[in-house]
């Protein structure tokens, strides 16, 4: 019996050290948008790479299942800290504007 983590969804361990520590709101807010577009980006990419074959470095098999999983971890962890597709951005507006509503 053979057991696999070929999961590509960011697990709580892949998140932004702000979402843990005592940081101001904004912080937060903005770590929580990030990764929320993180998330979203890497089943994007799990579906656009679902298709590759896996034939090359590792030649196929579990071992490059998993790597391919890491890989495209970090491409969408990337791509997000780097403006990704602009979802964070809209997030990080609506949990702002929610927040002021609730101060209200």
């Amino acid at each position: 019996m053979t057991l696999a983590f070929t999961s590509t969804t960011p697990s709580p361990h892949y998140l932004p050290d702000t979402m843990h520590s005592k940081t101001d709101p904004t912080t937060k807010m903005k770590a929580a948008a990030e990764s929320y577009e993180a998330t979203f980006l890497n089943q994007m990419f799990s579906q656009m790479f679902e298709g590759i074959p896996t034939e090359g470095l590792g030649h196929g098999g579990q071992a490059e299942e998993t790597w391919r999983g890491m890989l495209i971890n970090e491409y969408s962890k990337s791509f997000a800290k780097a403006g990704g597709i602009g979802l964070a951005k809209q997030i990080y507006h609506d949990l702002v504007r929610l927040q002021e509503r609730s101060t209200q």
